[in-house]
């Protein structure tokens, strides 16, 4: 039996700014608003994919529009795939944090797993 660490999402916003931010065909279609933002837009080759997608932040100049001041996405339920399968606590996330100039976040407690 492991000891897992629980984390939970404080929405600071870190991982809004230094990351790619790819959108599909069905991500636009559920929050017709990432449509608004993308259109008119070049779909660029994701790499390892053989597909091309639209991104809503280009993880150097241009973060997120839909990041909002003090961290919020304003777009929180219908937010991207890509968003919603970020993981709180994970390498990437304490990394932005760090980038952020955060803290780490630390975990709300463990939980016993079975392996």
């Amino acid at each position: 039996m492991n000891r897992v660490d629980s984390f939970e999402c404080d929405q600071c916003g870190a991982c809004c700014v230094p990351f790619h931010v790819p959108v599909s065909e069905e991500d636009m279609r559920t929050e017709p608003r990432i449509a608004a933002v993308v259109q008119g837009r070049i779909p660029l080759p994701m790499r390892g994919t053989g597909g091309a997608y639209h991104y809503l932040a280009n993880g150097t100049t241009e973060p997120c529009p839909f990041h909002e001041n003090g961290g919020r996405c304003a777009i929180q339920e219908t937010k991207p795939h890509a968003c919603r399968i970020f993981e709180p606590g994970e390498y990437l996330c304490q990394w932005a944090r760090g980038k952020a100039g955060l803290g780490p976040l630390h975990p709300m407690g463990s939980f016993s797993m079975f392996v």
